[in-house]
Order: structure tokens, then C-alpha cells, then sequence
């Protein structure tokens, strides 16, 4: 089978898995791999070669729905095995509520009238 049909069958599980997901869902996988759901729309319809580093993100946060030799198969990705298998996606927010600093003081104000002596 040629490249391009695998390239193009690799857009076709990507596209097939973004449709799965909620118009929200999408918002944040796209965001948790690196990228936008503009971009990986874009780079469905126009055929564009996602970069390897996209590709591997999209791999870990859709749970290997979506896999890079599809996405790519030009690439050798046997070579990117050690990285495809340490690096994580990058980092999400921290969802821990983070204490808010005190306001500060208002300033006092002398009422009128009254004197401070």
C-alpha cells in the first residue's frame, strides 16, 4: 500500500475520532496535544503532514485511537520509540484552586469633622 493511502487513512481516524467527541472535548484534546481543532480541521481537509512531535501528542491523549505511523508513515518512527515512550503530552493546567492573595488595606480615612489631635 502506498504512503499516501496510509497518510490518508491515518486523516480518516483522526478526523473519525475528533468527531467522537464534543464540541467541548474537542477544544481540550486539541489543547492537551499542542495544537487547535482549526489546525488539525485544517490539516484534515488540505492533507497537511502533521509535525512528528503533533502526531505523538495526538497519539497519548487519544489512547492510541490515533496512532503516528498513520498520521505519518513516511517517518521512521521506530527511531522516535525511546520519546513516543517517555514524553508526555505537554502539561495541562493545574486544576488545584490556588489561594488568592489578600487584598491589600484600604486606606484609613480621617472622617470629617473630626479631628485626630
Amino acid at each position: 500500500m502506498s504512503t499516501t493511502i496510509w497518510y490518508i487513512r491515518g486523516m480518516d481516524e483522526l478526523r473519525a475520532y475528533l468527531k467522537s467527541l464534543t464540541a467541548e472535548d474537542r477544544v481540550a484534546f486539541a489543547l492537551r496535544s499542542g495544537t487547535t481543532v482549526g489546525y488539525l480541521q485544517k490539516a484534515i481537509s488540505t492533507s497537511q503532514r502533521l509535525s512528528a512531535q503533533i502526531c505523538i501528542n495526538l497519539e497519548l491523549e487519544s489512547g492510541r485511537a490515533v496512532v503516528c505511523e498513520q498520521l505519518r508513515p513516511d517517518i521512521r518512527w521506530a527511531e522516535w520509540e525511546q520519546l513516543r515512550s517517555t514524553v508526555a503530552a505537554p502539561a495541562q493546567a493545574d486544576p488545584t484552586p490556588q489561594p488568592t492573595p489578600p487584598s491589600p488595606p484600604e486606606p484609613q480615612r480621617a472622617e470629617q469633622g473630626v479631628s485626630n489631635v
